[in-house]
């Protein structure tokens, strides 16, 4: 198994990264014959060579708090007494109230503590020795098949006895999503037995030999929390103050290991000698991890380690060789949305830090990024950075000598004033770290040498995620277009020296850390090229009017708008949605003052309600204002006489600009504006108040907080289609943003920022980042992702950046059969109403993954709906059946697991990686059954054709199948042939829907009572009637902790029967399943 001699992994002192990583294509793979404890033996004897001590004996609890006795006395060279020992175990180390969150916040922030002993004498303890030339101290050991009540825990690494990095292993053939998935259990129920000292672990660490991922503590907690709305409690946090949304904390959110070039290093015995090397593990604990203000844990990934020592390491080198400051920089060019704000707040945090820094600025271009800095850089460590209201601030804090305001936030015209208003000054000597933000902009011209002249000893960097290279500089793309004035021929290198990282949009999307994009040319799009592209766009302009070229591309965003967003899906999410945004905004300007005047801010608290939504949301780019009027208007005569339900919410934003071709992005000055287009901008945000119950309009002291208050209500997904000219096409982030209409003609990094406001990971779901283009940018797209691709050919970027065409997902290309292929293969070899059991393994197997391959790829060619709509190859009615045949096994495969959890043998032996989040993305629920009820009544409607549909769509969905039995008693009790006598005048889905709830909540009280009738003796009548009242008013089921103490009846208890136990949490939990509607 020994593979070295394959593979080429060159690591260099001081770095945490593997320089290079390289492994022959033939010997790649584990071999997928491996079992999964071979896996693990072979896992443990890599750990062991890394100089990470195994002790076969560690296996219990007892044996845990007895070694952790021993390695927390070694590292701190101190003695406890017994009794010492227990208080400290019992006072700090394992505090009953604490969770997850405190465990690691004692770890990230507080690993030192204050222990009074027993004699009243004071001593410090630390958990962890931090400080980089003294991390050999810590010792790390490897423990191994754990037992923690029922659960067996594969690998987890203690780190001076404590548990902070836990691994689970599945064997080759098994996807990881799977032992991510079994992450959940132990969090759920093992990590809160005993002393609960697995709560402190940091890291998880999935692998099945072949494909190797880590991720955070708080990634994996969050997951469970989006479901559970329990956890709130438990972790002592206002259920109003979490966000519960299937998005960001899920397994779209793990992370590769990789070499400084980006190469992954997916093999896990690779990724063992990488990621476990003891500097390289102990660093990402305790120097690349960020325990931020509102208790998320964010791990850093290998790019933004190495983009940070990048820089610390040119800061160095520079001061050791002399070098001159236009010599000692560099830029980092990390494509957007891959995290440059933790990487470049790391990165100030520990410039800072080198001894012979006196300051480093953080340099942004706009008024409202330096505050929106300021309160992310205070986010990840309140206090770290202080900001500058204007140029007398800035002075004062260049000026202070407090370590506390060593890192300032300040935006290019702050500097560029004080540079002007200050000839001399004894900053200029100083040694000055200057990292400028969206290093793309603009810092290129006079204000930039003007900052540079005047300071001289500076180290300038730059981030960005797209560099200004010869072939996209202003003056070699629209030269013909714009006054020069306007315009610079310099680049991001000439600026800031080479590069000294770089993550590109290729990269990212490769590593599943952004989306890839689905291009769409419309027909209304191609316009006739007149020998150059500025004749081209003249033939773009129409009069907006009825059957105008803007008439046809606004009806079309009309009719496919829900389809491009996905609207029409059943797949909902909850969000908590903030109902006092104008509130908030408004003392949030205040606060801007008062944060950069590094004054207390003013409380506001947001209030929220709980809402169910699906589907996303778009961004229409259009070429000027006039464009932007001419659609505004288009939307509301096109709209008129739709229902209010039916209408999409529209709103408009722009500002003046002397040239609206140059990227100006988000300029909020609206002084320069003809008065017509002020009136018209007045007009919408006047639109904009009355469907939100606002108060703005374009004055200056208002325009600001409109455009905060619209970026917010984007964000929270309350605006379906915001019309702009250049705002909002950088440097926004909106993840359930997922289309932008263009009308409008980008090229080369502002292409790339506009697309790119589309592909931030969100859930299963959201796939691709969806572009509408109404006009003919093709070759634009192509030589934008090429260059900010970094790739050799336009073939290359587009295979990797673009999703693949409607007929190479439907008829297949090499690697993949198509859709059309799969199916044919469904129906040959699957019959739709025969079951599949856990008894058939292999049979199942391949039915469930073959399945699985057909959601994805049909959520593929939902975005193509002119193509797809007449050639879908499953009827409506078929596609039910299969889904049916898919829930079956998945509820007898969670039933078995649920009746004998220690049934190990089952859990490996049905492999599979259950996809159910796809099957309720096109799944029915209540209100669909009550709407096809209403239409039952209908003559034009065949009752039996309905009633029959309604017991397939039931049985087909994760949502409704566990409640068959109750909606047929309801639907026979509704009796429907009479139903159009009861209803009369009243809206029939209104009337079954309350109907729904009366009866549901008549039969849910008389099965609770025959459930506590028949655990009588054992169960507690009161307790358990609260139990389930609490878990219907959350939306969730959970047994957690010491439910169990208050439901069973004390005999019960110390009988320890687990068994009963188990009996009765399969009720409530049935019966949780079958009455919760809502």
């Amino acid at each position: 198994m020994e593979k070295n001699k394959y593979k080429t992994i060159l690591k260099t002192e001081g770095w945490t990264l593997a320089t290079e990583y390289k492994i022959n294509e033939n010997v790649k793979y584990i071999s997928s014959e491996i079992s999964e404890h071979d896996l693990e033996e072979e896992f443990v004897r890599k750990l062991r060579r890394q100089g990470i001590r195994y002790d076969p004996s560690l296996t219990t609890e007892e044996k845990l708090i007895k070694n952790l006795r021993k390695q927390i006395q070694k590292l701190n060279k101190y003695i406890f007494s017994d009794t010492d020992w227990d208080k400290f175990l019992s006072e700090y180390l394992s505090k009953d109230e604490e969770n997850f969150k405190e465990k690691t916040w004692k770890i990230q922030e507080n690993s030192t503590y204050s222990f009074r002993k027993e004699n009243g004498e004071l001593v410090q303890i630390k958990l962890i020795e931090k400080d980089e030339d003294k991390l050999s101290e810590n010792e790390l050991e490897v423990v191994r098949q754990f037992i923690s009540g029922d659960n067996r825990f594969d690998v987890t690494i203690l780190v001076n006895g404590l548990p902070l990095v836990h691994i689970e292993l599945k064997k080759p053939t098994v996807d990881i999503k799977k032992a991510f998935n079994q992450i959940d259990e132990y969090r759920n129920k093992a990590f809160f037995n005993g002393s609960k000292l697995f709560q402190y672990v940091q890291i998880y660490v999935i692998s099945n030999g072949n494909e190797t991922k880590y991720y955070s503590t708080t990634t994996r907690q969050s997951s469970i929390k989006e479901n559970n709305p329990k956890y709130a409690e438990q972790d002592k946090v206002k259920k109003d103050d979490l966000l519960y949304k299937k998005t960001s904390h899920s397994f779209d959110f793990t992370n590769y290991w990789a070499d400084s070039k980006n190469n992954n290093i997916l093999n896990l015995f690779d990724f063992t000698e990488t990621f476990f090397e003891k500097n390289s593990l102990l660093k990402l604990i305790t120097k690349y991890s960020v325990f931020t203000v509102d208790q998320k844990l964010l791990v850093m990934r290998p790019y933004q380690i190495q983009a940070t020592e990048e820089i610390l390491h040119k800061i160095e080198y520079a001061k050791n060789n002399a070098l001159k400051p236009k010599d000692s920089g560099g830029y980092i060019w990390h494509t957007t949305g891959s995290g440059k704000t933790l990487t470049s707040f790391k990165t100030a945090i520990l410039a800072s830090k080198k001894s012979f820094i006196d300051k480093v600025i953080f340099v942004v271009d706009r008024k409202d990024l330096d505050f929106q800095t300021l309160t992310e850089y205070n986010k990840f460590q309140e206090g770290a950075v202080s900001g500058t209201i204007d140029t007398r601030s800035l002075t004062k804090r260049l000026e202070a000598r407090d370590p506390q305001e060593k890192v300032i936030i300040t935006t290019i015209q702050k500097l560029n004033n004080f540079v002007k208003n200050n000839k001399t000054h004894a900053v200029y000597s100083k040694n000055v770290v200057f990292i400028f933000d969206e290093a793309h902009r603009s810092q290129f011209g006079e204000m930039h040498k003007n900052i540079t002249k005047s300071f001289k000893n500076y180290y300038l960097f730059g981030f960005t995620g797209t560099p200004i290279f010869a072939q996209n500089s202003d003056s070699n793309i629209i030269a013909d277009e714009v006054d020069t004035k306007y315009m610079t021929s310099e680049t991001t290198e000439s600026v800031f020296g080479k590069p000294l990282h770089i993550y590109t949009i290729g990269n990212a999307i490769d590593d599943k850390n952004v989306l890839p994009f689905k291009v769409s040319y419309t027909e209304t799009a191609k316009p006739v090229y007149e020998g150059n592209e500025k004749a081209s766009h003249v033939i773009y302009e129409d009069n907006c009017e009825e059957n105008s070229r803007s008439w046809k591309i606004t009806e079309y965003i009309l009719k496919n708008f829900a389809d491009m967003t996905g609207r029409k899906d059943k797949n909902s999410y909850l969000i908590n949605m903030v109902t006092n945004i104008e509130e908030v905004i408004r003392i949030s300007e205040k606060n801007r003052k008062q944060a950069l005047l590094n004054k207390k801010p003013i409380t506001i608290k947001e209030k929220t309600e709980q809402i169910s939504v699906s589907g996303f949301n778009s961004i229409f780019a259009v070429s000027s204002i006039e464009d932007a009027r001419c659609y505004y208007n288009l939307f509301k005569i096109q709209q008129q006489g739709l229902d209010e339900s039916e209408k999409i919410k529209v709103a408009m934003i722009y500002s003046y600009s002397p040239n609206e071709d140059i990227e100006d992005e988000n300029n909020s000055n609206v002084d320069g504006l003809s008065d017509s287009n002020r009136r018209a901008l007045d007009d919408a945000i006047w639109d904009y108040n009355i469907m939100f119950g606002t108060d703005y309009s374009t004055k200056p002291e208002h325009f600001e907080l409109y455009y905060k208050d619209l970026s917010a209500r984007v964000k929270n997904r309350q605006v379906d289609l915001l019309i702009v000219v250049n705002m909002f096409l950088t440097g926004f982030d909106a993840p359930t943003l997922n289309t932008l209409w263009i009308d409008k003609n980008v090229k080369m990094h502002g292409l790339i920022q506009a697309f790119s406001r589309t592909n931030r990971i969100f859930d299963v779901t959201k796939e691709f980042g969806n572009i509408v283009a109404f006009r003919n940018i093709e070759k634009d797209v192509e030589n934008a992702i090429k260059t900010f691709g970094n790739m050799d050919s336009i073939e290359n970027a587009k295979n990797l950046v673009l999703l693949k065409s409607f007929d190479e997902y439907y008829y297949g290309y090499e690697d993949f059969k198509g859709y059309k292929f799969l199916v044919s293969e469904l129906k040959r070899q699957y019959k739709p109403d025969e079951p599949i059991t856990l008894e058939h393994k292999e049979r199942l197997e391949d039915f469930i993954n073959l399945f699985n391959t057909i959601m994805k790829t049909n959520n593929k060619l939902r975005a193509y709906p002119d193509e797809f709509r007449n050639k879908k190859l499953l009827s409506e009615e078929e596609f039910n059946n299969y889904k049916r045949i898919y829930l079956d096994a998945y509820h007898q495969f969670k039933d078995s697991i649920r009746r004998d959890p220690n049934n190990w043998e089952l859990r490996d032996q049905i492999d599979i990686a259950w996809e159910i989040s796809l099957i309720k993305e096109v799944a029915y629920r209540i209100e669909d059954i009550n709407m096809l009820l209403g239409k039952s009544i209908n003559e034009n409607f065949d009752k039996k054709k309905i009633l029959d549909f309604i017991n397939s769509a039931i049985s087909s969905s994760p949502y409704l199948r566990t409640k068959k039995e109750l909606l047929n008693d309801f639907i026979k009790w509704l009796n429907v042939d009479k139903l159009i006598e009861k209803i009369k005048d009243r809206d029939p889905e209104e009337y079954i829907g309350e109907e729904l709830t009366g009866y549901v909540k008549k039969e849910r009280l008389d099965s609770i009572k025959g459930l506590i009738q028949k655990y009588k003796g054992h169960l507690k009548e009161e307790e358990t009637m609260e139990f389930m009242r609490d878990a219907f008013d959350r939306g969730e089921i959970e047994f957690i902790g010491e439910d169990r103490f208050k439901l069973m009846e004390i005999d019960d208890i110390f009988n320890h029967d687990e068994k009963l136990w188990t009996e009765i949490k399969i009720d409530l939990e049935d019966h949780f399943e079958k009455y919760s509607i809502n």
